[in-house]
This record gives C-alpha cells, sequence and structure tokens, in this order.
C-alpha cells in the first residue's frame, strides 16, 4: 500500500479523514503516522481518522481515531459523516446500521441530514464542585459513549476554553482516562450554546457530536425537555431528542485526495 486514497468530511465543522478500509490493508498500531496525516500543517489536517470496513454484526464497521492517533471507542459526527461516505461509495440505503466499539449505531441518512440513535447517555456525577487554578467551578460528569465534563460558563465567548478545558480534561476527578470538556449557555427556549475542548484533539473543535449528547442529558434533566438544539463553535446546529437520543446534523463530503505514504510518514526535523 504505497498511495492512500481518502476522503476529508465534516460535520458541524468537527472534520475527519475517511478510508475505504474494506480490504484491511491500513496500517492500524501507527499512532505517529496517524497523527501525522491529522496534522493541520504536516499532513491532511482533520480531528480525527475513521476507517470504513466489512462487519459481521451491522452494515459496516467504524474504527475511529482522535488526531492524536489513539482509537476512541465513538465519534457521533464521525458517525454522520461515516454514513454519508458509505453513500459516496455507493450504497443508497437511506438507512443503515453501523458498528462501533460502543455497540451498533442505528442510521437514517435524508440528503445531507443524518439522523444516528445513539447509546443512551448516563450521568456518572454531578453537580459537583471541581478546584481549578482559575476559581471553583461546578461540573457534570456525564458518560456519552465517551467520558464528558459539562460546565455552565457566565460569558461563553470569553471563555478560556483552551486553558480551562485542559485543566479539567486531565482532573484526576475525572478518572484516569480523563474527559471532553463542554463549557455551555442556556440561549432560550431549547437552544444550547457549546464549545468544546476535546481529548485526544487536545484542543478546542467546532463541534462535538457525543459532547452535544452529554449536554443534552444535563440540560433534559434541569429543563424537563424533549429535544434540543446544540449550537457548537461552527454555527452548524445538531438536534437530540431525550427521549430516543437520536442526533440529528449535517454530513458534508468536502474532498477527494490520494496522499503518498512514504511521505506521509515522515516527520518533522527528522
Amino acid at each position: 500500500m504505497e498511495l492512500l486514497s481518502f476522503t476529508k468530511a465534516h460535520g458541524s465543522g468537527n472534520d475527519f479523514i475517511l478510508v475505504d478500509d474494506r480490504q484491511l490493508q491500513f496500517p492500524i498500531g501507527e499512532d505517529s503516522w496517524i497523527s501525522r496525516l491529522c496534522d493541520r500543517r504536516f499532513g491532511i489536517g482533520a480531528d480525527g481518522l475513521i476507517l470504513l470496513q466489512h462487519s459481521t454484526e451491522a452494515d459496516y464497521r467504524m474504527r475511529y481515531f482522535n488526531a492524536d492517533g489513539k482509537e476512541a471507542r465513538l465519534c457521533g459526527n464521525g458517525v454522520r459523516c461515516f454514513v454519508a461516505f458509505a453513500h459516496e461509495l455507493g450504497d443508497a440505503r437511506p438507512f443503515l446500521s453501523v458498528e462501533t466499539a460502543s455497540g451498533i449505531i442505528a442510521c437514517r441518512r435524508d440528503n445531507e441530514r443524518i439522523s444516528i440513535g445513539l447509546p443512551s447517555p448516563e450521568l456518572i456525577k454531578g453537580p459537583f464542585s471541581l478546584a481549578l487554578s482559575s476559581g471553583v467551578r461546578d461540573i457534570f460528569h456525564v458518560q456519552a459513549g465517551v467520558p464528558h465534563a459539562i460546565l455552565f460558563s457566565e460569558n461563553l465567548e470569553k471563555e478560556d476554553v483552551f486553558s480551562v478545558g485542559k485543566e479539567i480534561r486531565y482532573h484526576p476527578a475525572l478518572g484516569p482516562l480523563g474527559a471532553n470538556v463542554n463549557f455551555i449557555a442556556w440561549h432560550g427556549k431549547n437552544e444550547v450554546r457549546v464549545r468544546t475542548y476535546e481529548r485526544g484533539v487536545e484542543e478546542e473543535t467546532w463541534a462535538c457530536g457525543t459532547g452535544a449528547l452529554a449536554v443534552a442529558k444535563v440540560i433534559s434533566l434541569l429543563k424537563l425537555l424533549e429535544r434540543v438544539v446544540i449550537i457548537p463553535r461552527s454555527q452548524e446546529c445538531m438536534e437530540i431528542n431525550t427521549t430516543t437520543w437520536e442526533l440529528t446534523g449535517p454530513a458534508q463530503l468536502v474532498y477527494k485526495g490520494i496522499i503518498r505514504l512514504a511521505d506521509a510518514m515522515v516527520l518533522p526535523g527528522i
């Protein structure tokens, strides 16, 4: 495998490299190489990399790797892009099932709007006070396929998402694996604005699907809402049904490309 064909896609601004790996030729285990591909200066650039594979349990199997090269159990925006990618490869069915490390996800495609039935999120703990270098913040800890911390922000636009998010992400109170961190602000009615520091990417991302699910869990408990609209940094909204935990949002394929693996594997300064 000297050349890698890929498709670039994004879901609400959360962007991914997608690879058709039904022949199982992608060199899984090369963390540094995956992170190189996801690097925005030396590689293709993305928040994560997704492999489309055959499955014995569903229509397809999805394997997801964060930008640091580590495999993660689930990525909500990634699943939507995965469905759009399967359609691009010739699967015109409006309903698909996708095997992930967090279980089988039922998916429904309506042009660029894709709905996915995610695992029901679980409130692990909260709210509880967390002592940070910038002061004490109240946190909700939620499991939504992957762990998330959620905290309300009095001024979301001026929030230091990177510094505060990084401190919370590695805080021992959230366990050895840490968590993604979502700063939220109530926008009125059923709308919530969200900014996310994403684990594995280790910086703020423009959207996070499992983060949207985790935020909706907290909002549904506090506001008793059956439908929550998440407004991420990209402003491309996602809707969550808090009864079925179906997430609906856009997924767009941006471009196709080919990269020579020998060049992709050369690290800066080497």
